[in-house]
């Protein structure tokens, strides 16, 4: 409930709703306490195992790739790695 109304107050619900998902919708994944624990230990595995600082980052086949802030850097690096 804490997560929903702190989202309610700085704008995240009516953020998520002009693109398209419903405040009942946006409030349910926000209450979601095993989705939130989900994340956090995604997020945490990226910062340990793969020292991600911030966006954009990506993981290509278990390797932090540099170098990928557009579509025209990363697209080679994506195809080189076999995708």
């Amino acid at each position: 409930e804490v997560a929903s109304f702190l989202a309610s107050k700085q704008g995240l619900v009516e953020f998520v709703q002009a693109r398209g998902v419903s405040a009942d919708k946006a409030k349910a994944c926000l209450s979601d306490v095993k989705a939130m624990e989900k994340l956090e230990t995604i997020t945490n595995t990226g910062v340990k195992d793969f020292k991600i600082q911030g966006t954009p980052t990506f993981v290509i086949n278990g390797v932090t790739v540099e170098n990928t802030a557009s579509w025209d850097a990363l697209k080679p690096k994506l195809f080189a790695a076999g995708a």
